[in-house]
């Protein structure tokens, strides 16, 4: 939607530039689903491949906003995550792409 778009290209804004997540342990705190994984303030200083996605659907209203965007790691994306994402707005994933680099 017009309101969608306006939000990502928002979002495009704020993250444009920021580096790629390089901390391990914030890595591993995405893959973390006890109580100390959970309720935090995402850090948009950089991002994880998953994160940036996660925080760009929730800005559009794609994704709900807890758990936060730091919370998401790539499997959550994935056909054969046990959990399926909880997209709104009718919103369905695809069929998978397999990108191959030779």
């Amino acid at each position: 939607t017009p309101t969608m778009r306006s939000a990502l290209l928002e979002f495009y804004q704020i993250a444009r530039g920021r580096p790629f997540e390089r901390n391990r342990l914030e890595l591993l705190r995405s893959t973390y689903d006890g109580p100390l994984g959970t309720n935090r303030e995402p850090d948009l200083s950089s991002f994880f491949c998953s994160e940036l996605v996660a925080e760009a659907w929730q800005r559009m209203g794609l994704l709900p906003s807890a758990p936060p965007s730091s919370e998401y790691t790539p499997g959550d994306f994935s056909s054969t995550s046990k959990r399926p994402l909880p997209l709104l707005c009718g919103a369905q994933l695809g069929a998978e792409t397999w990108v191959c680099r030779e």
